[in-house]
């Protein structure tokens, strides 16, 4: 089977690649970064049964959040809605502190030649008021955006929202 990634009318595949380079990106910059929800299977830890039991991977103890940020976690999960994030994410360098930087990670992928129009503005189903509730409650919303240029090449920006 031979895919032009470039080209493909796969976008789920183009989003599970972009994921991986992120979280490499994110991984060579000294943040630890695990899937949110349900997520691409190869981000998830061990579970303890078919059921997930939490909205966030194992390696990310409840013990990193405040209640309030559980709740809103916990919330985001709800069925139906679509406000969710790629990854959650913390500096290693935080681990042992008190006081942590916990990332919300959106990752968007785009192909050389063609145009992506919701980087800012929609967010898949973030507003501005999701924005500044995660924010409100000490997140810090994280946009990556992962180009894939050709020829096994791309470039990752990112920026805070």
């Amino acid at each position: 089977m031979t895919t032009d990634l470039l080209n493909t009318k796969d976008t789920g595949l183009v989003g599970a690649v972009g994921e991986v380079i992120a979280w490499q990106y994110l991984h060579q910059k000294g943040i630890i970064a695990v899937r949110f929800g349900i997520g691409r299977p190869w981000f998830m830890g061990k579970m303890e049964s078919d059921e997930v039991k939490s909205p966030f991977d194992r390696f990310l103890e409840r013990t990193y959040f405040t209640k309030r940020q559980l709740d809103y976690l916990v919330n985001l999960q709800e069925k139906g809605t679509t406000r969710r994030w790629d990854f959650i994410a913390i500096g290693a360098r935080d681990i042992g502190k008190k006081r942590r930087t916990i990332y919300l990670v959106e990752v968007k992928v785009r192909r050389q030649g063609k145009s992506r129009r919701d980087l800012r503005s929609t967010l898949k189903g973030k507003s501005p008021q999701d924005l500044e509730k995660a924010k409100s409650l000490g997140f810090v919303p994280l946009l990556l955006i992962v180009d894939l240029l050709g020829n096994w090449e791309f470039e990752v920006t990112s920026r805070e929202l």
